[in-house]
Parts: C-alpha cells; sequence; structure tokens
C-alpha cells in the first residue's frame, strides 16, 4: 500500500509542480491582448459580396436606451492587411439592475466595402495591441 502512495504522490508532484511553474511564469493577463478603450470589439457577421463585409457585435442593452450606433469605421490598408476599428457614437450602453435588462444584447452591426477582394485580403481588429486576426477565420 505506502508504494501505491508513494507513485501516487509522484504522479500528483509531476503533474501539479510543472502548471505551478508555468502560471507563475505567466504574463499577467491585462499585458497580453490589451484594447483600447474606446473601440469594439467586433466579428465578421456576413459578407455579401466580394468586396463586402458585414461587421459588429453584441452589445448590452435595455428597452427605451438610445440604439447604440458605429461611428465611422477607422479603415487602414497595409499591403494585403487591412486594419478596421470600431467605436460606438454614443457611450457604451450598460443595462440597468433590471431583472428585464439584465443579459440583453442587441446586435450592432456595419457594413464596409473594401478596396479589393475579400479573399486577397486578410482583416485585423486594431482596436486591440497587437492587432487580432479577423478574416480570414
Amino acid at each position: 500500500m505506502t508504494i501505491h502512495r508513494t507513485v501516487l504522490a509522484v504522479v500528483v508532484a509531476a503533474t501539479v509542480l510543472p502548471l505551478g511553474l508555468a502560471c507563475g511564469n505567466a504574463a499577467p493577463s491585462a499585458e497580453v491582448g490589451q484594447r483600447d478603450p474606446d473601440s469594439f470589439r467586433w466579428g465578421v457577421i456576413f459578407t455579401p459580396s466580394e468586396r463586402t463585409i458585414r461587421i459588429g457585435g453584441g452589445v448590452g442593452y435595455c428597452e427605451g436606451d438610445p440604439r447604440p450606433r458605429f461611428k465611422r469605421p477607422d479603415v487602414e490598408y497595409r499591403r494585403k492587411n487591412v486594419y478596421i476599428r470600431l467605436e460606438l457614437k454614443t457611450r457604451r450602453p450598460q443595462p440597468q439592475k433590471n431583472a428585464a435588462c439584465l443579459g440583453s444584447e442587441l446586435l450592432v452591426t456595419t457594413t464596409i466595402t473594401l478596396r479589393r477582394d475579400l479573399s486577397d485580403l486578410r482583416l485585423y481588429d486594431s482596436g486591440a495591441q497587437p492587432p487580432e486576426l479577423r478574416w480570414p477565420r
């Protein structure tokens, strides 16, 4: 029985020790994937044509609040890379602590016509640092 306990202790130590070392050396989450606080995290929702994309995401929303809308997208081309930054026109709505509003989201989208075919491009969310690849998936 002692041999089984010793083997079990060695197996547990061999499993837990590397996890502890890896966690201790990990960079804080604030340093990895920082976002500009005014930018909006977006995804590609629909590609109606070769040069047109609909992008957006969910925003917390409560019935009766002003509907959130985007400012004009900031689009920058660098060879085959396209850097897109979205920002809401108004402050990001915070649903009130009302049972009817909690967990409610509204899909907010915008359509962008690109200079070249989507098949030739890589799209990045430039609101994140470093920019995050959004297309191709």
